[in-house]
C-alpha cells in the first residue's frame, strides 16, 4: 500500500512553554527538513508535501506550503493542508497513502499544532464596534470545553481510582523510556530565538519531551479537583494542551514500516468505543487478521486508555506512555503517536502494530503497520 521511509517528531512541549516563541510553520519546517534528510530522498523528487493542523491562522493558511518553503525546498513541489482540530493530520496521512499508491512517488506528510501561539478572535470588529467594547474569543478553550465534556462522559463506567492509576502508569512508562534513551531517536531538536532582556535574541534548543510528570503519585492524583462539578476527570487524567509536530516520508518500498491497511469511520461522539471497535475490526480484516503486538491509542483521557487496555491487553497499549504523558497536541497528537509506535516496533523487534485515532466529533481511524 505505502511504506513509511522516515518518521520524526518534535519534543512534546508544555502549553505556554518554550514553543510559544516558535511560529507553527517554523516548527513544522524543522521536522519536515529532518524527515526528508533521514529518508535520503532529494526534495526535488517529491510528488507533494501535505500537513494537518487544527489551529489554522491567516499567517500561514496553507501551512504545508509555507513550511516546505521555509525548509528551503524546491518551490516547484506543490503542497496542501488539512484542517481539523483532532484529525487533520490523519486526513493528510490518508491522502499521502493514496497518492503514493497511484503516483509511485514519495510524499512528505506532517502535522503541527502550537496552542501556545493560538490567536484570540474578535468576531464583531470588522464593521466597527458599538458601545466602545467587544468580546474576544479563545477558539482553543471553546473547543476544550466540549473536549472535557466528551471525555467525562466516556469516564462514567470507570472508577476514580482506576482513572488515576492509568495516568500514573502512563507517565511512569514515558519517563522510563526517556531515561533509557528510547525517545531520543524519534526527536528532532527544535531551535528557536529566545528574547533575553538586555542581551537581545539568543538561540535555544529543546531536545527532550517536557510534558512528562515522573513524580505523579496516588497522593497527588487523589487530591486533584474534578474538572467538572461531580465529575471524575482531573488535570491528571485528561490530556492537557501541548505543542508539537511530526513528519513522515512515504514511498512505495523500503523504510521503517509498511502501512498494511487502514480503516476510518464515524458515529455518535458518545458511542466512540463502539465506532472504534468496528473500525479496528475492519482494519484487521483488511490486513489478514495479523496478531498485533503494540497498540498506540490516542488516549485523550484515562477512560480511553482503560477501554483500550480492557480490549487489547494492558501490556500492549501505549508501551512508551500515551497522551497523559505527552500532552494533547491537537491535530499533531495521533501523528506523534505514530512516530512512537514505529520506534516501539523497531526497539522491541515486534512485527505488527496498530495506531488508533479517536476524535471528539465521533471519528475513528485505525492503521495496521508492519515492521520492514
Amino acid at each position: 500500500m505505502a511504506n513509511i521511509i522516515s518518521a520524526v517528531r518534535s519534543p512534546s512541549n508544555t502549553y505556554g512553554g518554550s514553543f510559544r516563541e516558535v511560529p507553527p510553520a517554523d516548527l513544522l519546517a524543522q521536522v519536515y527538513k529532518e524527515a526528508v534528510s533521514k529518508s535520503g530522498i532529494s526534495p526535488s523528487e517529491f510528488f507533494e508535501a501535505l500537513a494537518g493542523w487544527g489551529i489554522q491562522t491567516s499567517e500561514a493558511p496553507n501551512i504545508a506550503r509555507v513550511s516546505w518553503l521555509l525548509a528551503k525546498f524546491p518551490k516547484e513541489v506543490p503542497a496542501m493542508s488539512f484542517q481539523g482540530k483532532n484529525s487533520g493530520g490523519l486526513w493528510a496521512l490518508l491522502d499521502a497513502i493514496r497518492k503514493v499508491k497511484f503516483e509511485k512517488r514519495p510524499v512528505l506528510v506532517g502535522a503541527v499544532d502550537v496552542p501556545s501561539t493560538s490567536p484570540y478572535l474578535l468576531k464583531t470588529v470588522r464593521f466597527g464596534v458599538k458601545g466602545g467594547h467587544t468580546v474576544s474569543h479563545d477558539p482553543v478553550e471553546e473547543f476544550m470545553e466540549g473536549y472535557i465534556e466528551w471525555n467525562e462522559y466516556l469516564a462514567k463506567d470507570f472508577s476514580r481510582e482506576d482513572l488515576d492509576d492509568y495516568a500514573i502508569r502512563s507517565n511512569r512508562k514515558a519517563f522510563m523510556a526517556l531515561r533509557q534513551g528510547k525517545l531520543k531517536v524519534q526527536i528532532v531538536p527544535i531551535k528557536y530565538q529566545k528574547k533575553v532582556p538586555g542581551r537581545g535574541k539568543m538561540e535555544e534548543v529543546v531536545s527532550d519531551d517536557r510534558t512528562i510528570d515522573p513524580a505523579l503519585s496516588p497522593s497527588r492524583t487523589s487530591k486533584a479537583k474534578p474538572l467538572i462539578d461531580g465529575g471524575k476527570l482531573t488535570k491528571f487524567t485528561l490530556s492537557q494542551k501541548a505543542d508539537g509536530a511530526a513528519a513522515f516520508v512515504l514511498g512505495d518500498d523500503g523504510g521503517l514500516v509498511e502501512i498494511v491497511s487502514y480503516s476510518f469511520g464515524a458515529g455518535k461522539p458518545e458511542e466512540i468505543f463502539e465506532t472504534a471497535s468496528r473500525i479496528v475490526d475492519d482494519a484487521l480484516k483488511k490486513a489478514g487478521n495479523p496478531e498485533i503486538s503494540i497498540f498506540e491509542v490516542e488516549d485523550h483521557s484515562s477512560a480511553i486508555g482503560l477501554w483500550a487496555e480492557s480490549k487489547f491487553g494492558k501490556d500492549k497499549v501505549n508501551v512508551y506512555g500515551g497522551l497523559l504523558a505527552f500532552g494533547y497536541t491537537l491535530s499533531a497528537a495521533p501523528m506523534m503517536s505514530l512516530v512512537r509506535l514505529i520506534y516501539a516496533l523497531k526497539e522491541t523487534g515486534k512485527e505488527f502494530g496498530m495506531l488508533i485515532g479517536l476524535g471528539v466529533e465521533g471519528e475513528a481511524f485505525a492503521f495496521v503497520v508492519r515492521k520492514s
